[in-house]
């Protein structure tokens, strides 16, 4: 009996998974077959692997081995966030993972939020990527601060 083949497909990490976004991109990305999905959450999730990245990486560097894309949905969520969740599961936790990623990992795909252009929302202008951001609460102000860090380390 010959070896079962390796599995060739992309390996793509979305951590977040026990939300309803990063729920529905797992179950949108292992139903379509084409990238072996590994979950990761803070709080247990079906198929997936408990993970907090809110500890320092040697804590859970390991799994980003064989990882080819990140889809990053963890955070705290909502226009409603204080200070200290936007900075230490928005702000802290993604710069942690990035920073990690960094050189082994060829994608990073980060879920941000119409908050980062809140600011506009009652105006009559026609939202561009020209157009500078306007935060009005921690919670966009952390998203947009990951955006930034993403173009850096890009």
């Amino acid at each position: 009996m010959s070896p079962k083949p390796a599995d060739t497909r992309p390996r793509v990490l979305v951590t977040g998974a026990a939300g309803r976004l990063g729920g529905l991109a797992v179950a949108h990305l292992r139903g379509s077959g084409r990238c072996e999905v590994a979950a990761t959450d803070m709080r247990p999730v079906p198929g997936g692997t408990v993970a907090d990245f809110t500890l320092p990486a040697d804590r859970w560097a390991g799994l980003l081995e064989g990882v080819d894309a990140i889809l990053h949905c963890a955070g705290h969520r909502g226009p409603d966030t204080c200070w200290e969740d936007a900075q230490r599961l928005n702000i802290d936790l993604s710069l942690r993972l990035m920073t990690a990623a960094r050189g082994r990992v060829s994608r990073f795909v980060f879920l941000s939020s119409n908050w980062v252009m809140a600011g506009r929302r009652f105006g009559g202008e026609r939202l561009t990527t020209e157009l500078p951001p306007d935060p009005i609460n921690p919670y966009g102000l952390s998203k947009l601060a990951i955006e930034r860090a993403g173009v850096a380390f890009a």
